[in-house]
């Protein structure tokens, strides 16, 4: 595919009045959205086999790669629900950060398509992720909250330690 579009590429540069010109850009358009979908399926094969972290980069270089892809409504989405379900199973020590990149992956798919069909249910997720972050920082003021009791406990008793000698 790519050998062929640099073919039409270097025919059409050659013979710019070519009366087959616009066949050619026929079968620019059809090249290129073949590989789009190429992209596309096999990023999601790796959603599809339950692989949500290869998944998620896969779906991201392929939006990178093709911006103007026709699948970007459905790539998005992928990529936020891959994200979800990879944190969703993940170890507690890695399921925050991978809540805010789920929770980022949504805001990007919300941007670009406010009206979407998957809205509902990214927007439950999100919700799912937003008590999850929320969890992680009650436990994290909570771990605060006693470190500092415990330095003041300690400054407390050094202060008293010295004042006795």
């Amino acid at each position: 595919t790519r050998r062929a579009l640099i073919a039409i590429d270097e025919y059409v540069e050659r013979y710019p009045e070519s009366p087959a010109k616009a066949s050619m850009e026929e079968n620019v358009a059809e090249l290129n959205q073949k590989l789009h979908d190429k992209a596309f399926l096999n990023a999601k094969l790796y959603y599809d086999i339950g692989r949500y972290k290869a998944a998620t980069m896969a779906l991201k270089n392929a939006l990178n790669h093709y911006p103007e892809t026709t699948h970007r409504e459905e790539i998005l989405y992928l990529t936020a629900k891959s994200t979800y379900l990879l944190e969703r199973d993940s170890y507690e020590h890695l399921q925050r950060d991978r809540f805010l990149a789920m929770m980022d992956a949504y805001y990007n798919f919300v941007s670009e398509d406010p009206d979407s069909r998957y809205r509902k249910e990214l927007d439950k997720m999100q919700d799912d992720a937003k008590v999850y972050v929320a969890k992680f920082q009650e436990r994290d003021n909570a771990a605060q909250a006693a470190t500092e009791t415990n330095n003041t406990a300690i400054n407390t008793e050094n202060s008293n330690t010295q004042n006795g000698n």
